[in-house]
Protein backbone atom coordinates (compact mmCIF):
# COMPACT_ATOMS: atom_id res chain seq x y z
CA UNK A 1 0.00 0.00 0.00
CA UNK A 2 1.45 3.35 -1.07
CA UNK A 3 1.55 6.11 1.50
CA UNK A 4 3.39 9.36 2.19
CA UNK A 5 5.39 10.56 5.19
CA UNK A 6 7.06 13.84 6.09
CA UNK A 7 10.70 14.36 7.07
CA UNK A 8 11.88 17.53 8.82
CA UNK A 9 15.29 18.66 7.58
CA UNK A 10 18.00 20.41 9.61
CA UNK A 11 16.93 23.80 8.26
CA UNK A 12 13.43 23.22 9.65
CA UNK A 13 11.78 22.63 6.29
CA UNK A 14 9.53 19.62 5.68
CA UNK A 15 9.78 17.29 2.73
CA UNK A 16 7.33 14.57 1.73
CA UNK A 17 8.58 11.13 0.71
CA UNK A 18 7.16 7.77 -0.33
CA UNK A 19 6.67 5.61 2.80
CA UNK A 20 5.63 2.41 1.05
CA UNK A 21 6.57 -0.83 2.83
CA UNK A 22 6.99 -3.79 0.46
CA UNK A 23 6.87 -7.41 1.63
CA UNK A 24 8.15 -10.14 -0.74
CA UNK A 25 7.74 -13.78 0.29
CA UNK A 26 9.89 -16.62 -1.11
CA UNK A 27 12.22 -13.90 -2.31
CA UNK A 28 15.21 -16.07 -3.15
CA UNK A 29 15.47 -19.23 -5.20
CA UNK A 30 14.86 -22.10 -2.74
CA UNK A 31 18.25 -23.77 -3.19
CA UNK A 32 20.10 -20.47 -2.95
CA UNK A 33 18.17 -19.55 0.19
CA UNK A 34 19.00 -22.89 1.81
CA UNK A 35 22.65 -22.34 0.89
CA UNK A 36 22.74 -18.96 2.66
CA UNK A 37 20.72 -20.21 5.63
CA UNK A 38 23.07 -23.15 6.10
CA UNK A 39 26.03 -20.79 6.19
CA UNK A 40 24.48 -18.29 8.61
CA UNK A 41 23.02 -20.83 11.03
CA UNK A 42 25.97 -23.21 10.74
CA UNK A 43 28.62 -23.88 13.41
CA UNK A 44 31.43 -22.03 11.61
CA UNK A 45 29.65 -18.70 11.18
CA UNK A 46 31.22 -16.06 13.43
CA UNK A 47 29.20 -13.85 15.79
CA UNK A 48 30.04 -10.90 18.02
CA UNK A 49 27.98 -9.99 21.06
CA UNK A 50 26.77 -6.39 21.04
CA UNK A 51 24.02 -4.08 22.18
CA UNK A 52 20.92 -3.75 20.01
CA UNK A 53 20.54 0.03 20.12
CA UNK A 54 22.81 1.23 22.90
CA UNK A 55 22.09 4.17 25.23
CA UNK A 56 18.94 6.06 24.14
CA UNK A 57 19.67 9.37 22.39
CA UNK A 58 18.43 12.35 24.36
CA UNK A 59 14.84 13.43 23.72
CA UNK A 60 14.02 10.26 21.74
CA UNK A 61 10.63 9.07 23.05
CA UNK A 62 10.72 5.93 20.89
CA UNK A 63 13.68 4.21 22.57
CA UNK A 64 12.75 2.74 25.94
CA UNK A 65 14.86 -0.42 26.04
CA UNK A 66 15.99 -1.88 29.35
CA UNK A 67 19.83 -2.10 29.33
CA UNK A 68 19.63 -5.67 30.69
CA UNK A 69 17.63 -6.70 27.59
CA UNK A 70 19.82 -4.79 25.13
CA UNK A 71 21.81 -7.74 23.76
CA UNK A 72 22.20 -9.45 20.42
CA UNK A 73 24.80 -11.29 18.32
CA UNK A 74 25.91 -9.70 15.07
CA UNK A 75 27.95 -10.41 11.97
CA UNK A 76 28.86 -7.33 9.91
CA UNK A 77 29.50 -8.22 6.28
CA UNK A 78 29.92 -4.70 4.87
CA UNK A 79 30.24 -1.21 6.39
CA UNK A 80 31.95 2.12 5.71
CA UNK A 81 32.94 1.11 2.16
CA UNK A 82 34.74 -2.00 3.42
CA UNK A 83 34.03 -5.69 2.91
CA UNK A 84 34.37 -7.16 6.40
CA UNK A 85 33.33 -10.78 5.84
CA UNK A 86 33.64 -13.46 3.19
CA UNK A 87 29.86 -13.84 3.48
CA UNK A 88 29.54 -10.65 1.42
CA UNK A 89 30.87 -12.52 -1.64
CA UNK A 90 27.98 -15.01 -1.36
CA UNK A 91 25.31 -12.33 -1.76
CA UNK A 92 25.74 -11.51 -5.44
CA UNK A 93 22.56 -13.23 -6.71
CA UNK A 94 20.53 -11.58 -3.95
CA UNK A 95 21.89 -8.17 -4.92
CA UNK A 96 20.88 -8.79 -8.53
CA UNK A 97 17.35 -9.78 -7.53
CA UNK A 98 17.08 -6.65 -5.39
CA UNK A 99 18.58 -4.52 -8.18
CA UNK A 100 20.99 -3.15 -5.60
CA UNK A 101 23.14 -0.28 -6.89
CA UNK A 102 24.96 0.96 -3.81
CA UNK A 103 25.30 -0.41 -0.29
CA UNK A 104 25.87 1.40 3.00
CA UNK A 105 25.85 -1.51 5.44
CA UNK A 106 24.99 -5.22 5.69
CA UNK A 107 24.62 -6.75 9.14
CA UNK A 108 23.19 -10.08 10.27
CA UNK A 109 21.51 -10.01 13.70
CA UNK A 110 20.68 -12.92 15.98
CA UNK A 111 18.35 -12.04 18.85
CA UNK A 112 18.24 -14.84 21.45
CA UNK A 113 14.86 -16.29 22.38
CA UNK A 114 13.28 -14.76 25.50
CA UNK A 115 10.37 -15.67 27.74
CA UNK A 116 8.64 -12.41 26.77
CA UNK A 117 8.42 -10.20 23.71
CA UNK A 118 10.98 -7.39 23.89
CA UNK A 119 10.80 -4.46 21.46
CA UNK A 120 14.10 -2.62 21.56
CA UNK A 121 12.77 0.73 20.35
CA UNK A 122 11.89 2.66 17.22
CA UNK A 123 14.96 3.86 15.34
CA UNK A 124 16.27 4.81 11.90
CA UNK A 125 19.45 3.08 10.72
CA UNK A 126 20.83 6.00 8.69
CA UNK A 127 19.07 9.29 9.51
CA UNK A 128 21.66 11.20 7.43
CA UNK A 129 20.99 9.17 4.27
CA UNK A 130 19.57 10.99 1.23
CA UNK A 131 15.93 10.53 0.33
CA UNK A 132 15.44 7.51 -1.90
CA UNK A 133 17.72 5.24 0.10
CA UNK A 134 16.21 2.02 1.44
CA UNK A 135 16.41 -0.43 4.31
CA UNK A 136 15.66 -4.10 3.75
CA UNK A 137 15.24 -6.81 6.35
CA UNK A 138 15.68 -10.40 5.24
CA UNK A 139 14.42 -13.17 7.52
CA UNK A 140 16.52 -16.34 7.82
CA UNK A 141 14.14 -18.27 10.08
CA UNK A 142 10.45 -18.46 10.92
CA UNK A 143 9.45 -17.53 14.46
CA UNK A 144 6.88 -15.44 16.32
CA UNK A 145 9.07 -12.34 16.48
CA UNK A 146 8.33 -9.40 14.20
CA UNK A 147 9.28 -6.00 12.80
CA UNK A 148 7.04 -3.09 13.76
CA UNK A 149 6.92 0.29 12.02
CA UNK A 150 6.06 3.75 13.32
CA UNK A 151 3.49 3.89 10.52
CA UNK A 152 1.52 1.10 12.24
CA UNK A 153 2.40 -1.93 10.11
CA UNK A 154 3.78 -5.12 11.65
CA UNK A 155 5.63 -7.77 9.63
CA UNK A 156 5.98 -11.31 11.00
CA UNK A 157 9.27 -13.21 10.80
CA UNK A 158 8.93 -15.74 7.98
CA UNK A 159 12.01 -17.34 6.43
CA UNK A 160 12.99 -16.18 2.95
CA UNK A 161 10.90 -13.03 3.34
CA UNK A 162 12.26 -9.62 2.36
CA UNK A 163 10.68 -6.41 3.62
CA UNK A 164 11.87 -3.15 2.06
CA UNK A 165 11.06 0.42 3.11
CA UNK A 166 12.45 3.96 2.93
CA UNK A 167 15.44 4.32 5.25
CA UNK A 168 13.80 7.20 7.18
CA UNK A 169 10.82 5.19 8.51
CA UNK A 170 11.33 4.42 12.23
CA UNK A 171 11.07 0.72 13.01
CA UNK A 172 11.86 -1.80 15.73
CA UNK A 173 12.48 -5.51 15.89
CA UNK A 174 11.42 -7.86 18.64
CA UNK A 175 12.60 -11.03 20.30
CA UNK A 176 10.76 -14.32 19.84
CA UNK A 177 9.18 -16.54 22.50
CA UNK A 178 8.50 -19.70 20.48
CA UNK A 179 10.57 -22.87 20.03
CA UNK A 180 13.07 -21.23 17.64
CA UNK A 181 16.39 -20.58 19.41
CA UNK A 182 16.40 -17.00 18.21
CA UNK A 183 15.31 -14.53 15.57
CA UNK A 184 17.82 -14.19 12.74
CA UNK A 185 17.61 -11.36 10.20
CA UNK A 186 19.89 -9.53 7.80
CA UNK A 187 19.68 -5.75 7.62
CA UNK A 188 20.69 -4.15 4.33
CA UNK A 189 20.89 -0.38 3.90
CA UNK A 190 21.12 0.42 0.21
CA UNK A 191 19.98 2.27 -2.90
CA UNK A 192 18.32 0.74 -5.94
CA UNK A 193 19.65 0.55 -9.49
CA UNK A 194 17.54 1.54 -12.47
CA UNK A 195 18.21 -1.84 -14.04
CA UNK A 196 20.45 -4.92 -13.93
CA UNK A 197 21.89 -6.62 -17.04
CA UNK A 198 20.77 -10.24 -17.34
CA UNK A 199 24.31 -11.35 -18.20
CA UNK A 200 25.60 -10.15 -14.82
CA UNK A 201 22.74 -11.91 -13.04
CA UNK A 202 23.51 -15.18 -14.85
CA UNK A 203 27.21 -15.00 -13.94
CA UNK A 204 26.35 -14.36 -10.28
CA UNK A 205 24.01 -17.37 -10.21
CA UNK A 206 26.65 -19.59 -11.81
CA UNK A 207 29.12 -18.55 -9.10
CA UNK A 208 26.89 -19.41 -6.13
CA UNK A 209 25.88 -22.70 -7.77
CA UNK A 210 29.56 -23.58 -8.05
CA UNK A 211 30.13 -22.68 -4.37
CA UNK A 212 27.05 -24.68 -3.38
CA UNK A 213 28.32 -27.81 -5.18
CA UNK A 214 31.75 -27.46 -3.53
CA UNK A 215 30.11 -27.14 -0.11
CA UNK A 216 28.05 -30.32 -0.67
CA UNK A 217 31.14 -32.24 -1.80
CA UNK A 218 33.03 -31.14 1.33
CA UNK A 219 30.15 -32.24 3.53
CA UNK A 220 30.34 -35.76 2.09
CA UNK A 221 34.11 -36.09 2.55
Amino acid sequence: MSQKATLTLEDGSDVSFDATITVQDNFLDKKYFEYLKTLVLGPEFTWNMSVVLGPPPKNNPFIKNDPSDDIQFTHVAYADHNILSDFYSRLGPMFRDMQLYNCMKIKINMLPRQDKFIEHGMHVDYPEAPLGNLTSIFYFNTNNGYTKFATGEKVESVENRLVTFPVHIPHTGSTNTCGAQGRCVMNINWSKALGTPDSITDKAREKWQENYKIQKINEKT
